[in-house]
């Protein structure tokens, strides 16, 4: 074989016309029928390598031609990995006609089926990841949206208490505390008026039914708030203030017909 050439390529000799004369240019006097054995120590002359006889697969069979290939020798400083070796027939994959399998695990899995799974556990971790930083995400935005609105809120409401003089914030008064007192305030006085008889019988029993539902609605709210945290505070804050609104505007329609009612001419 010739020195950095790509490949060499074996014609084996018909075994009826070796018997007939001698090959002087091949390297085998192939006089007899070629074994196993004698194939191997070729191709491992040509390599440069030792190659055990139970890890070499040879094709099953030959083409028309008689022909195989062998790859370029390796580097005598590259050792041999542990592993299948295979000798490929096809001429257009010649690049590939010298390569490892790796042995298989114990278990006898596949290697490249081991690979194949874990790849795709790999995919759905990373998939699962970007699928939870998308959520974390429009998590971050959402609340911000909530807390802006919740903020206004907040101050126009501490604004109104502060306007009407019932907290004081130089003096550090509990926010919450002071709103807590004025829906106490309006809930009492609520109480007061669907008491007078005189209102309640001119006010009728659809009147006394919408009291009665404002006023759970407002329950409800503050039982929510009591004890939570600051974020439910903040979530029910916009929902009590609609309720505080509809329990003012029905106290006032409360007082005009109650006026109304007094200043009614016998």
């Amino acid at each position: 074989m010739k020195k950095g050439s790509s490949r060499v390529l074996r014609r084996l000799i018909d075994v009826q016309k070796a018997k007939s004369r001698e090959s002087k240019d091949d390297p085998l006097e192939l006089r007899f029928p070629v074994t196993k054995d004698v194939r191997v120590a070729e191709v491992a002359r040509q390599l440069c390598v030792n190659i055990a006889l139970d890890n070499l697969h040879l094709p099953s069979s030959l083409s028309t031609s008689g022909e195989y290939e062998v790859t370029l020798r390796l580097p005598r400083s590259i050792p041999l990995p542990e592993g299948k070796l295979e000798l490929e027939r096809s001429p257009i994959e010649s690049w590939r006609s010298l390569y490892f399998m790796p042995r298989s695990s114990k278990d006898g899995d596949d290697p490249l089926k081991v690979i194949q799974d874990m790849l795709g556990a790999l995919k759905m971790q990373l998939t699962a990841q970007e699928e939870q930083q998308v959520q974390m995400q429009e998590q971050q935005v959402l609340i911000q949206l909530a807390n802006d609105s919740r903020q206004d809120n907040l101050s126009a409401t501490i604004s109104s208490l502060y306007s009407q003089g019932k907290i004081n914030i130089s003096e550090g008064n509990n926010v919450d505390m002071a709103l807590h007192e004025e829906i106490h305030q309006l809930t009492n006085k609520l109480q007061r008026l669907h008491e007078s008889s005189k209102v309640k019988k001119d006010l009728g029993a659809m009147k006394s039914k919408n009291f009665d539902k404002q006023l759970f609605v407002l329950q409800s709210h503050l039982e929510k708030i009591e004890g939570s945290s600051d974020e439910i505070y903040l979530r029910e804050f916009q929902e009590m203030g609609k309720a505080i609104w509809l329990l003012q505007h029905e106290i006032h329609k409360s007082q005009v017909l109650q006026d109304h009612f007094w200043l009614k001419p016998k």
